[in-house]
């Protein structure tokens, strides 16, 4: 993405659940995230697995865990982002997506992010597997999502 003259590397990744991948490789993820200026990640069970991986890449990074799961009782998760303290900075977080059609099995979190010349808003959401032609089809709150961050950065809402 390149906001002005300053082109950004974005990227997701999905940090797997430990009872799944008990061995996790926190090097590898912490080569993987270096490759970029921001990460946002879902499916994050363990908070401690984001402090992990900053700790391998060095304290020119920072990250952010939400403070509460979305999900169901059957799976929760935390959503997370990690950037390069250096270029960017988080401005604010948003938080949860106000549903109240219960349209996403997780709620979409946003969180406004400045570079030296431009800020963004970067929304992460995770459309479950059993969930996804449902939710899939409900694509059009997207925009409804859009709107309710871009109106909560603006000073709207």
């Amino acid at each position: 993405m390149t906001l002005f003259s300053q082109t950004l590397r974005i990227a997701t990744i999905q940090h797997r659940a430990p009872r799944r991948y008990p061995k996790k490789n926190y090097d590898a993820l912490a080569q993987i995230v270096q490759r970029f200026d921001i990460v946002g990640c879902i499916n994050v069970i363990a908070p401690v697995g984001i402090a992990d991986i900053v700790k391998h890449i060095g304290n020119e990074w920072k990250s952010f865990v939400t403070g509460q799961q979305t999900g169901t009782n059957l799976s929760k998760e935390y959503y997370a982002y990690i950037w390069k303290n250096r270029k960017i900075r988080m401005a604010q977080s948003l938080g949860y997506f106000n549903d109240p059609k219960n349209t996403f099995v997780r709620k979409p979190y946003g969180a406004e992010f400045e570079t030296s010349n431009s800020d963004s808003t970067l929304i992460l959401v995770h459309i479950t597997g059993n969930a996804q032609i449902v939710e899939i089809n409900h694509l059009r709150e997207v925009y409804e999502v859009y709107n309710y961050f871009l109106g909560l950065v603006s000073g709207g809402m």
